[in-house]
């Protein structure tokens, strides 16, 4: 099917990393699929004057919006999938469908909800900001821990992030920020689009155990064997038929 009977695709990369990431996967998604790849960090720093969390994720999401000229399908990758969520909420015109791509609508864990240790994730965002370029390999590390092809996925991480550029401190934590206090799982009933996700049976951040979660919140969820938290490098071609598989009427 060529590109103009498709969709457009929004690829947001995830935290701490920057476009370069989709590389490899972009390439085997143009020639049916027009593909943006939007730098969201350049839009935090104007999207940091909300008084709450809540209004800042979704001032970046409706800046990054701003540049899609069309209802597009947005492909969110961990704290991507949290911006392509709000976008949908707030530019609904823009989203014709959201996949969370090793995401959720909660990334941190709650009593009813499995996800990344919130304690956890506050030590290290104290240890970023003592040595910023060890902490965040050791992310990098975290991301293909028990991933099938787990080295050279850690290559193609630490490649992308040598091409694009270690983010800036302020960028950094307000991305952790974000992690930490976002929850949509109340804006899912409100959304005009469907949402589906694709998450890595092996991954550490964000657990299998959440696809349950997600399915009785109607998000249609595939789970790959096999794969950790960056899936669209490690298993490329089972993410890729997740995204173009839509599942529900879009």
């Amino acid at each position: 099917m060529s590109a103009g009977r498709r969709a457009p695709l929004v690829l947001l990369h995830g935290w701490g990393m920057g476009p370069s990431v989709f590389a490899d996967w972009r390439t085997a998604l143009e020639p049916d699929h027009q593909v943006h790849c939007p730098v969201w960090s350049d839009h935090v720093a104007a999207s940091s004057g909300s008084p709450r969390e809540r209004d800042a994720l979704g001032a970046l999401a409706a800046r990054v919006a701003d540049g899609i000229e069309r209802p597009a399908h947005w492909v969110g990758w961990s704290l991507g999938g949290l911006i392509a969520l709000a976008a949908a909420r707030c530019r609904p015109g823009a989203v014709a469908r959201v996949t969370l791509i090793a995401a959720s609508p909660r990334m941190v864990a709650a009593p009813d909800w499995p996800g990344i240790d919130p304690l956890e994730l506050q030590r290290f965002r104290r240890g970023l900001q003592v040595e910023p370029m060890a902490a965040h390999d050791r992310f990098l590390t975290l991301q293909v821990r028990g991933s099938e092809g787990g080295r050279s996925a850690l290559r193609a991480l630490r490649s992308a992030v040598a091409a694009d550029g270690l983010p800036s401190m302020g960028v950094l934590l307000s991305g952790l920020d974000h992690l930490l206090q976002s929850d949509l799982r109340t804006d899912l009933n409100a959304l005009s689009c469907p949402v589906d996700a694709v998450l890595g049976d092996r991954d550490a951040l964000v657990p299998a155990a959440v696809a349950a979660r997600l399915e009785a919140l109607a998000v249609r969820t595939r789970v790959i064997p096999g794969a950790a938290h960056a899936p669209f490098i490690s298993h490329p071609g089972v993410v890729t038929e997740a995204v173009r598989d839509t599942g529900v009427t879009s």
